[in-house]
């Protein structure tokens, strides 16, 4: 949600969203946050509809899911209108340090 988010143009954490692994229905995602993005009630219900248990994506990266190319997850943004979007690795590219210094 940090990255997905704004690169398609939304505010970050408007919405609540899951991610969801189709191979083993592991989900990750909405929490009862507090403060400036504090979940809202409607989707904390919608989610418990939705989804039997849904793991905390603080602190759980991404990766986790998508580690190989041709990994597929799913990303539903705004539980209650149910914006799915499929996320599948294309290419990994090797981290460089210069490239993150504007070098």
């Amino acid at each position: 949600d940090q990255v997905i988010a704004p690169m398609m143009g939304w505010s970050r954490c408007d919405k609540a969203h899951v991610f969801e692994d189709p191979r083993d229905g592991t989900v990750l995602g909405i929490h009862a946050s507090k403060g400036k993005y504090q979940s809202t009630m409607d989707s904390l219900v919608n989610a418990s509809l939705e989804y039997y248990h849904i793991m905390d994506d603080r602190n759980i990266p991404l990766a986790i899911i998508l580690r190989h190319i041709g990994d597929v997850c799913y990303y539903t943004y705004d539980l209650a209108e149910q914006w799915v979007h499929r996320l599948t690795v294309e290419s990994i590219v090797q981290f460089d340090n210069n490239t993150c210094r504007g070098q």
